[in-house]
């Protein structure tokens, strides 16, 4: 399954809820200000792939960190197009 995660990691907590929602095998794809989560690696449950979207950490000046793959935006549609679930948007 796929997470779609855009907020900031200060954002009261909600990061700390969806990464207990997830399980080995979903991904979290962070956009928008969610690409600052990026860092966490320790918060994400083991087994669960991280994609980040480079459009997104460009315009924050950021680099992707390891642990962390750096996804396109076509990459993004293509993703969730062949996930054969329902994308979840936090």
């Amino acid at each position: 399954m796929i997470h779609l995660y855009r907020d900031p990691p200060d954002a009261a907590g909600k990061l700390c809820r969806v990464l207990r929602l997830m399980a080995g095998g979903d991904t979290l794809l962070l956009l928008g200000d969610g690409v600052l989560c990026a860092g966490r690696r320790d918060l994400i449950p083991e087994g669960v792939r991280i994609c980040v979207l480079g459009e997104d950490l460009a315009a924050r000046g950021l680099e992707c960190p390891a642990g962390a793959e750096r996804i396109s935006m076509g990459d993004l549609v293509r993703l969730v197009a062949e996930d054969p679930e329902d994308p979840v948007s936090w």
